[in-house]
């Protein structure tokens, strides 16, 4: 006997087209002419052979967090509305984050006709979510997951964003093979003790020790977004001349990102005031009638210009920036998809 639960969810984005791919169909709920950034609502279904016993659902839960990633649109999951085709209404209190980042996860990109995004796109996606190594599934719909939570947040709370959008990327390069690696890298002043030793035998071992606690995070989140870049990146639409990152500047700010990662969560450091601010506050004015729609004036520099920035308390040289939020979100989503790509289940496995 199958089960059939409905939910709304949540979209401030322009979102046309349906999709039916077992257990799941969503298309548009509300249909109408709304804004840019306005909440409007689809309609998810999922059928399923044993018992929904778990609120909220995992299953529905994942479909967003996927369709987020892959559609780069703000999803929310909201209440359950109908159980077996009796009308049943439970709420989870969840919210969705509506403001502006980067203007193309609310419009659409540029280029596609109506600026919309299309729930169809979805087919070409998900089988790669059905098909990739085994052993890594988990871990990447965790990545996923913390994806999610960062675009839902990225304008209220940039900050927490951030650490989520690089959470995404450390569940992912944990065992990433690094090569060799020394005691310098962790601490010069302890390396430096460490060869004082005469015995080298003593010496070796208590290297080897040191070596084999230390993880070498930041070096591995370097490399493994370096890995998972496409030239195919750097080519999106409306990069500035001004405030540019160029692929050649990239592990410098990787390394920047990673260390501000651990400032704030080890010392309270906080990140810079820029990454909070936006050019102007969206103007948003809708003539009706398919008539043309005009929006405010977006930040669209990816890193800030200028000699020094006073934040905090503190001052960042340029060599210290780290990217605004839309570049990083960007490049997060860039390196996540390839991942899903890379790592498919051979065909002798299945």
């Amino acid at each position: 006997m199958t089960e059939t639960s409905e939910y709304e969810v949540i979209t401030d984005a322009n979102i046309i087209g349906q999709i039916t791919y077992p257990p799941y169909f969503i298309r548009p709920w509300d249909i109408g002419d709304y804004r840019p950034g306005e909440k409007r609502l689809l309609c998810l279904r999922i059928t399923r052979d044993e018992p929904l016993l778990q609120f909220p659902d995992n299953k529905a839960n994942e479909f967003i967090y996927l369709a987020s990633l892959f559609l780069r649109k703000r999803l929310t999951l909201g209440p359950i509305t109908r159980l077996n085709n009796e009308p049943t209404r439970i709420y989870f209190g969840l919210k969705l984050s509506q403001g502006y980042v980067d203007i193309d996860v609310v419009c659409g990109e540029t280029d596609r006709i109506g600026g919309y995004a299309n729930l169809s796109d979805l087919s070409e996606w998900l089988p790669l979510v059905d098909k990739i190594d085994k052993t890594l599934r988990d871990r990447f719909i965790l990545a996923v997951r913390f994806y999610h939570q960062a675009i839902q947040m990225i304008e209220d709370e940039t900050d927490m964003a951030y650490i989520n959008l690089i959470s995404a990327i450390e569940v992912l390069c944990q065992d990433l093979d690094i090569g060799k690696r020394n005691l310098g890298e962790i601490d010069q002043g302890l390396a430096d003790a460490v060869n004082k030793i005469e015995q080298h035998n003593i010496k070796s071992d208590i290297e080897k020790r040191i070596l084999s606690k230390e993880r070498f995070i930041q070096r591995k989140f370097i490399k493994f977004v370096q890995d998972n870049i496409e030239e195919s990146f750097w080519k999106y639409n409306k990069r500035p001349d001004l405030g540019r990152i160029e692929p050649t500047d990239l592990p410098r700010i990787l390394k920047n990102v990673y260390q501000q990662r651990s400032n704030f969560l080890h010392n309270g450091e906080p990140f810079p005031d820029y990454i909070y601010i936006r050019e102007s506050i969206p103007n948003l004015f809708h003539l009706k009638y398919g008539q043309s729609v005009t929006i405010g004036k977006f930040h669209r520099e990816e890193i800030p210009v200028g000699n020094a920035i006073m934040s905090g308390g503190r001052t960042w040289l340029p060599q210290q920036y780290i990217p605004y939020p839309h570049f990083f979100e960007r490049l997060v989503r860039h390196v996540l998809i390839n991942y899903l790509k890379r790592y498919q289940e051979s065909k002798d496995s299945q």
